[in-house]
C-alpha cells in the first residue's frame, strides 16, 4: 500500500500501525511525502512489519495473492 496516497481507513490495516500512527502519518505526509523507509521513523514507526506491507511510489496497480499454492 502506498503510504503517501493510503486513506486513514487502510493504514489502520497494516500491521504495526494505530490510530495515533497512522494520524502522525497523515498529517506528516502534507507537509513532505515519504520517500524511503527511513522516512517511517519521522512517524514513528520502527518496527519491520508495517514496513512490509507499504511502498513510497510508482504505480503498483492491482496486486491479487494466491490464497491457496
Amino acid at each position: 500500500m502506498n503510504v503517501n496516497l493510503a486513506p486513514r481507513r487502510d493504514l489502520l490495516r497494516v500491521p504495526g500501525i494505530g490510530p495515533k500512527t497512522a494520524d502522525r502519518i497523515l498529517s506528516l505526509r502534507r507537509v513532505r511525502p515519504f520517500t524511503g523507509p527511513a522516512d517511517l521513523a519521522r512517524a514513528g514507526i520502527r518496527g519491520k512489519t508495517a514496513g512490509h506491507h507499504l511502498v513510497f511510489g510508482g504505480d503498483w496497480g492491482t496486486v491479487q495473492t494466491k490464497l491457496f499454492p
